[in-house]
C-alpha cells in the first residue's frame, strides 16, 4: 500500500534475482506496454526504420479467408544490423469468423533468402496439450507458417539474436504456441 506512482522494489534470496525494479510508468518489468496493432493484410517489416516501429507489439491476425505475410527486417549495413539484434514482435492469431480456427494461411518470412549471406530462421513450437501435435506452426530456415486451421490464440515470438554475422545476415529465433 501507499505506492501509487512509486517505484517498487523486490529483493530475491535465491541467488538468481537480487534486485529489480519496477515503476509503473511503462519503463520496466510489470509496467512495460506492449502495444497491440490488428494487421488487416501483408506487413513488410523489410526496412529496418520501418520494423523498429512494431519493436515488442504483438500483431493480431485476422486472416477472412485471406494468406497474409509477414516480412522480418533485413539490412546489409553493419551499424543499422547492430541495432536490429534484440528486436522482437508477437504475432497473435485470432479467428475472424467465430469458427475458433484460422481460415487462411500466415506466413512469417525471413528478411534477405538470397545467397549464403540469407537470414536465419529457426525455433520451436509448443502446443497446449502436453500429446498434443504442434503440426499447426511450422518454422523452417525460411518462414514460419500458421496453417488454415491453426487454433484461435495461437501465436510465435520472434526475435532477432544477432543482427549481422558476416555482411548482414541477420539470425531470427521463433518460439511458437499451438493453442490446441
Amino acid at each position: 500500500t501507499g505506492t501509487a506512482n512509486s517505484a517498487i522494489r523486490v529483493l530475491q534470496a535465491d541467488g538468481i534475482t537480487t534486485a529489480q525494479s519496477y515503476d509503473w510508468n511503462g519503463v520496466g518489468g510489470f509496467g512495460i506496454k506492449r502495444p497491440t496493432i490488428p494487421i488487416l493484410n501483408n506487413l513488410d517489416l523489410s526496412n529496418p526504420l520501418t520494423a523498429m516501429g512494431y519493436m515488442g507489439a504483438i500483431l493480431l491476425i485476422q486472416t477472412s479467408g485471406t494468406t497474409y505475410n509477414i516480412t522480418l527486417p533485413t539490412t546489409t549495413d553493419a551499424d543499422v544490423a547492430k541495432q536490429l539484434q534484440g528486436w522482437n514482435i508477437r504475432v497473435m492469431v485470432l479467428d475472424a469468423d467465430g469458427g475458433g480456427t484460422l481460415d487462411a494461411a500466415v506466413k512469417i518470412i525471413r528478411g534477405d533468402t538470397s545467397g549464403s549471406d540469407a537470414d536465419v530462421l529457426f525455433g520451436n513450437v509448443y502446443a497446449a496439450a502436453e500429446d498434443a501435435a504442434s503440426d499447426q506452426i511450422t518454422i523452417s530456415s525460411n518462414e514460419v507458417t500458421f496453417v488454415s486451421g491453426c487454433a484461435d490464440g495461437s501465436y510465435v515470438d520472434i526475435v532477432c539474436v544477432t543482427g549481422a554475422t558476416g555482411a548482414g545476415k541477420s539470425i531470427f529465433h521463433a518460439t511458437g504456441f499451438a493453442a490446441t
